[in-house]
């Protein structure tokens, strides 16, 4: 089945994934001391924001911000790391 609904939602649930690995990536960014481990954290948090923007074009969304958030107020638990 293709559709632009199911690549909708589709991009709706793989958002919030991508800004759970940003998130563990900025938890090793504040909290970590292994340098090869930080620039790889620095590495993936690049990398998941661009495939979060790619995905939001892919489909027009611009109701969902980088956080994975919503513009009627749904927000990740990335809120709570920051």
């Amino acid at each position: 089945m293709r559709s632009p609904q199911v690549t909708s939602i589709s991009v709706a649930m793989m958002i919030p994934q991508n800004q759970a690995i940003i998130d563990v990536a900025r938890a090793e960014l504040l909290y970590g001391h292994n340098d090869e481990l930080r620039r790889l954290a620095e590495t993936i948090v690049a990398q998941q924001q661009q495939h979060i923007s790619v995905m939001n074009g892919a489909v027009g969304n611009a109701a969902v911000d980088a956080d994975g958030g919503s513009a009627a107020g749904f927000r990740t638990h990335s809120k709570l790391i920051r």
